[in-house]
């Protein structure tokens, strides 16, 4: 219990330290806390090869969505960006993260099918409003990116319940 408080407290530190931080030039400090949390991730499932292609999987195919299709027909970054097609470094720490909190604190909800199209859905795309009212980003077309950003999440969610059912079985 106290390591899912852990792993979800992580993620949340590494989001905020992200999109809040880069307001206020403080987006170095998520990556830090990222790879303090990855590699806390690793131990705790031994580094066994299966979670290793989960981590990297995810998060690469999550970095390269956000980077060319989020990134240029669902919102703006509102922060100075000179490689326009890369998201910032604290984005990729978000998504090294992401699949960590899932495989650490949501295990058992993920387990389920309805679930996962419910929070992929909804609940995945509301950081990105959260994002928008800080000011980081500029959502550039509401319904139409919205529902992008679901069918899109709906994806990676499914994606990783098929690895969480082959990480824990039981």
């Amino acid at each position: 219990m106290l390591s899912n408080i852990i792993s979800f407290l992580s993620y949340k530190s590494v989001w905020i330290f992200g999109v809040y931080g880069s307001l206020y030039n403080l987006d170095f400090i998520s990556p830090i806390i990222a790879t303090i949390y990855v590699i806390w991730t690793l131990k705790q499932y031994h580094f066994k090869p299966l979670f290793f292609a989960y981590l990297f999987l995810i998060s690469i195919s999550g970095i390269l969505i956000e980077s060319f299709i989020f990134n240029h027909f669902v919102y703006d970054l509102n922060l100075q960006n000179p490689l326009r097609p890369i998201v910032p470094v604290w984005l990729i720490a978000l998504w090294f993260s992401f699949p960590c909190m899932c495989a650490t604190s949501l295990v058992r909800p993920l387990k389920n099918l309805y679930f996962v199209f419910i929070f992929g859905f909804f609940a995945c795309p509301l950081p990105y409003l959260g994002a928008s009212s800080l000011g980081t980003i500029t959502i550039t077309n509401e319904f139409k990116g919205f529902l992008m950003l679901g069918f899109i999440w709906v994806l990676i969610m499914l994606s990783i319940h098929f690895f969480i059912k082959k990480l824990h079985p039981n």
